[in-house]
Formats: C-alpha cells, sequence, structure tokens
C-alpha cells in the first residue's frame, strides 16, 4: 500500500498541536467525530473477522487469504454515498495551529490529502470501505513496521464493505454523515502515512512519534495495541 506524502515543510511543533484524540474519541468536533467513532467503535469494532485480519498483520503474520468474489454479499459499490454537506474538516484541525502561519501552513497540507489519495490508482472515491481500510491499514502498516501489501488492503477492504454494507448505523446514516466518516478517515490515515513516510526519509524522530501516537489511538478503536 502505497504511503501519502504530506507538505513536509509543515514543523512537527504544528502537527503536534491538532486534537487528534479528540477526533477520534467525540471529545470536540462533536458533529464530525460523533458519527466516526460511533459508527466505528459501536458497530465495526466488533467484528472479529476484522479484528483478526488486523491482528496477524500487526504480528507480521500471513494474512488470511480473501474469500473468492462469490463469497461476497455486496459489490464494493455497496458502500459508496453521494458527498453533502460541509467539507470542512481541514478547516477544523488547522484551526488547532498557534499561529496564522502555522494554521495556514496546516490547512494547505490537510486540503490536499483527500485529493491525493483518490488520485492513486485502484482507490474507489466517495466510498466508505475505502476510506476505513486506508485509517486501518496505515496504522497497522506504521506500527508492524512493514509494506501492507495490496493483497491484506484488498482482503481488508472487503471484510469492511460486508461489515459496513450490512450495519444497521450505515443504512440509517444520512448522507453528510457518511461524508464526514469519509473524510476524516482519508484525512487521518493519509496524515499518518505521510508522517512516517517523512519522518523515515528526513529522520525526524518526532514526526515518527506522532505518527506512531496516532496508529495506536486509531487501533485502540478496535481495542489492538
Amino acid at each position: 500500500m502505497r504511503s501519502i506524502l504530506v507538505v513536509a515543510f509543515v514543523s512537527s511543533a504544528a502537527l503536534a498541536q491538532m486534537p487528534y484524540t479528540n477526533m477520534l474519541n467525540g471529545r470536540q468536533f462533536s458533529t464530525m467525530s460523533s458519527a466516526y467513532g460511533d459508527f466505528i467503535t459501536t458497530q465495526l469494532s466488533r467484528r472479529d473477522s476484522i479484528r483478526a485480519s488486523m491482528r496477524a498483520s500487526l504480528a507480521k503474520a500471513p494474512p488470511p487469504a480473501p474469500p473468492s468474489a462469490p463469497a461476497y454479499k455486496f459489490q464494493l459499490a455497496a458502500t459508496d454515498f453521494k458527498p453533502a454537506g460541509l467539507r470542512n474538516v481541514p478547516e477544523q484541525l488547522s484551526a488547532a495551529g498557534k499561529t496564522p502561519e502555522e494554521r495556514a501552513q496546516l490547512l494547505e497540507m490537510l486540503k490536499a490529502i483527500v485529493p491525493a489519495i483518490e488520485a492513486q490508482p485502484g482507490v474507489r472515491k466517495n466510498n466508505l470501505s475505502s476510506a476505513l481500510t486506508l485509517l486501518f491499514a496505515s496504522a497497522v502498516q506504521i506500527l508492524a513496521e512493514r509494506e501492507f501489501s495490496d493483497a491484506e488492503a484488498e482482503g481488508l477492504q472487503r471484510l469492511m464493505n460486508e461489515a459496513i454494507a450490512e450495519t444497521p448505523a450505515f443504512k440509517t446514516m444520512s448522507a453528510q454523515k457518511r461524508t464526514a466518516v469519509y473524510d476524516a478517515c482519508m484525512i487521518t490515515g493519509g496524515l499518518m502515512a505521510g508522517l512516517a513516510s517523512n519522518a523515515k526519509e528526513s529522520g525526524d524522530a518526532a514526526q515518527l512519534q506522532l505518527a506512531k501516537d496516532m496508529a495506536k489511538q486509531t487501533l485502540a478503536l478496535f481495542d489492538l495495541k
């Protein structure tokens, strides 16, 4: 799975001000994170198949083979959605910058993440299984310190897609909330991957630790460490 590079000139200090924990657990940015947190922790975190797949990847064990296409109940299109509402996740997160310059830099970087991910070959735009796969695959990849293979990514996306499509919360979720979850997951996953990639290239220990902290917070949603 390819990493998403973030803008290198944004300082680790500025990034450290962003409220990652609050975004994940619902204590801040309530409109975005309430949908995000409830959808993941209440619904998907109960899926043993998803947890087993991520646990195997963290242990660097061979991933379980994904089922053949006829075994899937749902096509990937089942978790597509039509974007709606304000797409202001970058604005919310960049507000944590201490100075106007930091806020402008953060905003520029964060606004570039979703288009960069969506431009990659094979990425299904406006699809919740794509966003959640990126989020959790990025976290696993950072903590396991290895590349997340295309086969693993495909297998995890299929598991995510099956779980999301048959989840009552997804069926009743508004287009605005689906959009908020998608953007939050894409931005968080892309930022983690970009931080880790930049840190390895530049030797920036602070950025690498920040990426690892974000990855740990993300996997904690599935009670994984």
